[in-house]
């Protein structure tokens, strides 16, 4: 199995083939570049749906005990992924996950405390 990222292969490729003309290895590397970014917007968007999908049925659920703290730093450890490659834009809106997300969980868990110290006051 080869341990290389396949877009430094695709580079290294395109990198030797001097013998192919500068302007096709231009044309080459920024068709490749295109390629990369376009992927990594899609792959941003999925990871954006679904942490909203996720973080709307913990809402639902209004963050059960058992499973949320786990769930909450799973989704968290998705929406870091693509960081470091994206462009301000999305970058932006993972920012914004990021912080509606724990913004709803503290709130949540606020609530619930407020409304047993409710309860055992009665």
């Amino acid at each position: 199995m080869c341990d290389i990222h396949p877009l430094e292969l695709s580079l290294h490729i395109v990198f030797h083939l001097d013998w192919f003309g500068q302007e096709h290895v231009q044309q080459a590397f920024e068709k490749l570049v295109a390629n990369a970014s376009k992927l990594l917007q899609d792959y941003t968007q999925v990871i954006l749906d679904i942490t909203f999908y996720e973080e709307n049925k913990l809402m639902d659920q209004e963050f059960p005990g058992d499973c949320s703290a786990f769930k909450i730093q799973q989704l968290l450890e998705d929406l870091t992924e693509p960081e470091s490659v994206l462009g301000k834009e999305p970058l932006e809106c993972l920012y914004w996950r990021h912080g509606a997300l724990r913004y709803m969980y503290c709130h949540t868990l606020h609530q619930r405390k407020h409304w047993i110290k409710n309860i055992y006051m009665l």
